[in-house]
This record gives structure tokens, C-alpha cells and sequence, in this order.
């Protein structure tokens, strides 16, 4: 579990905070955290064998059963299509996916990685006009990733020269 100091600076750039649920027994569970609304997030992982359809179906259960709909799974091999089939169709769950390996190190602190963050909403009202226009970065940039941006919002990239660009998730 080498990615565990990732997983906490990941928790703290997106601000949630660590409960202490040591009472949860579920072979899966690793954390629970909360957002800044106080939604309960569960962080599963430790599978030690490819995530199949029952156990995906599994964790679903668990984390309805806790009433969240929100939880990271963090796996060690592959995902198959089927359970990404399942996934993507959990519509009113927000799964997140994360390889240990994309945990390995924190992205965000890469000397060539300009500062992200989520536009004002006086920087939307004023991009409104060109939102045709403004380029795109796909959901599954690992930044975009690490930082738990969705689809549809506008990132406010700084770079190192003070250059600000805009970018619409898609």
C-alpha cells in the first residue's frame, strides 16, 4: 500500500476529511472520508484479485447500504469492460476509478504541472460567450482526475510564465 500518502494528499487537496470508521467491516473498506457537505465517501481497496462483476456489485451495495453515493475504488490490475459497463450505467453513484499505479505519486506536484482550479463564477459569466470556443480537456486527464473535477465544468489553468487558459471538461 504504497499509495496511501497519495491518497491522503489527495484528500486534503480536494478538502475532505479522514473519519476514524473502525467499526466498518467489509473486506474492501480502507478509509472514510467526508466533503466539505459532510457526504460520506468510501475509499475501497486491497483486491487481491481482478475486480469482477460480483465484487463490483458488492461494493455497490455496501456503500448504499452506508446511504452514500459516492466512493474511490482504488484496484491493482485491470478493470474489465463489463465492470466498467456497470459502472458507467450506476448513474446516481459517482464511482472513481484509480489504479495503483496513478496513485504511485501525486501529479499535482510535478514540476512541469501548472496550477488547475475550478473557474469563479464571474470567470464563467464571462467566458459564457465563448464557451464554443474554449479547448477541451478530457475527464481522464490524471489532473483533472486527481482533483475530482467533472464533466461539463471550466478549469482555470495558471502556468509557470502567469499565462492563464481555460479548458471545458468533456
Amino acid at each position: 500500500m504504497l499509495y496511501i500518502k497519495t491518497l491522503l494528499e489527495l484528500y486534503e487537496l480536494r478538502g475532505y476529511n479522514l473519519l476514524n470508521d473502525d467499526v466498518i467491516d467489509f473486506k474492501y473498506f480502507l478509509h472514510c472520508v467526508v466533503d466539505k457537505d459532510e457526504n460520506k465517501i468510501f475509499v475501497l481497496a486491497d483486491f487481491n484479485e481482478k475486480i469482477s462483476v460480483n465484487i463490483i456489485k458488492e461494493c455497490i451495495s455496501f456503500i448504499t447500504e452506508f446511504n452514500s453515493s459516492h466512493c474511490i475504488i482504488i484496484h491493482s490490475d485491470n478493470i474489465t469492460t463489463i465492470v466498467n459497463k456497470i459502472i458507467n450505467n450506476s448513474i446516481s453513484l459517482n464511482i472513481e476509478l484509480f489504479s495503483e499505479i496513478e496513485l504511485g505519486y501525486n501529479v499535482t506536484k510535478h514540476i512541469l504541472v501548472p496550477k488547475h482550479e475550478l473557474c469563479t463564477d464571474d470567470e464563467k459569466k464571462s467566458l459564457t460567450y465563448y464557451i464554443n470556443k474554449i479547448a477541451r480537456i478530457q475527464s481522464s486527464d490524471p489532473v483533472i482526475k486527481f482533483h475530482g473535477f467533472k464533466k461539463g465544468q471550466i478549469v482555470k489553468i495558471t502556468r509557470k510564465n502567469n499565462t492563464i487558459v481555460f479548458r471545458l471538461i468533456i
